[in-house]
């Protein structure tokens, strides 16, 4: 990868040794064919390592450094639990409208995005009608599996229920933690996670997953007190997917129901 040492870099840098970290325990560990995982599971290690990273730079670097780095990490967050989730259903609609009609227009599809961006979105932010078709620069939609970007935000919730625990108890984390990534796929994901850290992909994962994203919210409006900003109740509401139909509906384990 390119590096030119600038935070942008050393971020990437730190999610790219995730992977890396991952696949030498896993090497050292199991045979060569346990020595992979599913989609969402490759995420985890390295963007646990971007948590890790973000904690640094808040400990070490001057005030503007800190707050540009959270300011642009819990934007992350939105696009992790709201744009990859929209993404997801609208490919869902639309398989559900080809087959109940046998076929779906451009406007049809322009006007289930149009609609979802409503109810994923604010009513604070107007959308031009341009934008109902913006679905169709998604290059996930055409050139992966179906509901590919659901690995995302599921990816990303693990990640930071993960953090949680570690940030509670970081010795007994890290065991755990060494023994989870030097598994590979001799034990499914779902087995790993209930074995070393008692998880089970379920709402319950998500709320945890938003205690770290209200704990950064936080962190931020610490940094920057001397502005005002807008107080929400929850990290929910801060990153508008609360009236998300995404988020209506009981999560399944690892798919969407039809």
């Amino acid at each position: 990868m390119n590096y030119n040492g600038i935070i942008s870099d050393q971020k990437a840098l730190t999610h790219e040794l995730g992977h890396g970290i991952n696949f030498y325990l896993m090497g050292n560990s199991v045979d060569y064919l346990y020595c992979s995982s599913p989609i969402y599971e490759m995420e985890i290690p390295s963007t646990f390592n971007e948590e890790l990273f973000v904690d640094s730079v808040v400990q070490n670097s001057d005030k503007d450094t800190a707050v540009t780095v959270l300011s642009q990490h819990i934007g992350e967050y939105q696009n992790y639990f709201t744009r990859q989730p929209m993404i997801t259903e609208f490919e869902h609609k639309a398989h559900q409208m080809c087959a109940e009609n046998g076929t779906a227009s451009g406007g049809d599809l322009n006007a289930i995005w149009t609609n979802l961006s409503k109810e994923y979105g604010s009513d604070s932010v107007e959308l031009y009608n341009e934008d109902s078709a913006e679905w169709a620069y998604i290059n996930h939609i055409y050139l992966t599996n179906n509901y590919y970007t659901f690995n995302y935000a599921v990816s990303k919730a693990i990640s930071l229920s993960l953090f949680k625990q570690y940030k509670e108890d970081p010795e007994t984390f890290n065991k755990n933690y060494i023994a989870y990534l030097s598994a590979g796929s001799t034990i499914t994901p779902e087995e790993k996670l209930k074995k070393y850290f008692r998880i089970e992909i379920n709402r319950q994962l998500f709320e945890d997953a938003m205690n770290v994203v209200e704990m950064r919210i936080r962190q931020l409006e610490e940094l920057d007190s001397g502005e005002k900003e807008p107080e929400y109740e929850s990290a929910v509401e801060s990153l508008n997917i609360y009236s998300g139909s995404f988020w209506s509906r009981p999560l399944q384990s690892n798919h969407l129901e039809d």
